[in-house]
C-alpha cells in the first residue's frame, strides 16, 4: 500500500523517484569507463546509495565523476548529477569501496638479503590487491636480474621496493678499466671498490695506486673513467 501511495502522490505531482539501481548502474559504468589496470579486475562495493531522491522529470538521466575524480580503488567518494531537462536538479555523493583482485607474485619460501631471484622461490596467487603497495609485482618477467634487499619471508607477496638490480660487478673484482684523457683512451687493470649494475657508478681503483675515481660499469670486466673525477664522498688515500 505505501509503495501503492508513493506511485500515485508521484503521478500526481509530477515528481519522479530516482531509483537506486539506476545510480549504481551508471557509477559501474563509470568506473569500468576509467578503469585503465590490465592486471586488476575490480568490483564496485556501496555503502548507501539514497533511495527517495525526487526529481520534476522521468526524462532524467544521471552523470557521475563531474568536477573532483577519485581515484578508484579502495573507499572513494564519488560524485554524482541528476540532470533534467539540462539542468541539474540534484548533486550526491556516492560512498563506495572500489574493492579489486589480480594474480601477484609471492614467495614460497624464505628469501635470504642479497638472494638472486629464480621462478623456484617464487609462485602466482590470485588475492584481493585493494590494500597491497602501489608497487606489487604482478609478472614473473619483472623479476629477470633481480634479487632480494633483505630477508622476505615465505608467503610474502613481491613489492618492487623489496628488490634491486643484480650487480655485474662485485667489490674487490678485477676489472680493465678504459681511461679517456682529452681525445686519447688508454685502458689499465683495477681493482672495484664498489658494486654495481651497468649503467651504475661506482669507485675503482688503479691497480699500484691509491688513487679512486668514479667509473661507469660498462659490463662484468669493463668499467669507462674520465680523468680527474673523483668518487664524490671517498676520500683517496
Amino acid at each position: 500500500m505505501t509503495a501503492f501511495l508513493s506511485i500515485l502522490l508521484c503521478l500526481n505531482t509530477g515528481v519522479t523517484i530516482v531509483h537506486p539501481d539506476r545510480i549504481k548502474k551508471a557509477v559501474e559504468a563509470y568506473v569500468a569507463g576509467r578503469w585503465e589496470s590490465k592486471r586488476e579486475q575490480f568490483q564496485v562495493e556501496f555503502r548507501e546509495v539514497p533511495s527517495a531522491i525526487k526529481v520534476s522529470s522521468s526524462s532524467y538521466s544521471v552523470r557521475v565523476g563531474i568536477g573532483s575524480v577519485p581515484k578508484l580503488k579502495g573507499y572513494v567518494g564519488i560524485p554524482v548529477e541528476i540532470v533534467c531537462n539540462d539542468r541539474v536538479e540534484r548533486r550526491i555523493v556516492i560512498p563506495a569501496q572500489v574493492r579489486t583482485y589480480g594474480n601477484v607474485v609471492a614467495t614460497n619460501r624464505q628469501l635470504q638479503r642479497h638472494e638472486a631471484i629464480t621462478g623456484g622461490g617464487m609462485m602466482s596467487r590470485r588475492l584481493e590487491t585493494t590494500g597491497l603497495p602501489e608497487d606489487v609485482i604482478f609478472e614473473g618477467t619483472e623479476l629477470e636480474g633481480m634479487r632480494s634487499v633483505r630477508i622476505v619471508g615465505a608467503n610474502s607477496v613481491l613489492c618492487a621496493s623489496m628488490l634491486e638490480r643484480l650487480p655485474v660487478v662485485r667489490q674487490e673484482d678485477a676489472v680493465t678499466i678504459s681511461i679517456r684523457t682529452g681525445k686519447a683512451v688508454v685502458t689499465a687493470q683495477g681493482v672495484a671498490k664498489q658494486e654495481g649494475c651497468v649503467g651504475d657508478i661506482i669507485a675503482v681503483q688503479r691497480s699500484g695506486s691509491k688513487e679512486r675515481l668514479k667509473a661507469t660499469v660498462l659490463d662484468a670486466r669493463t668499467v669507462f673513467v674520465e680523468i680527474g673525477q673523483p668518487v664524490p664522498g671517498i676520500q683517496n688515500n
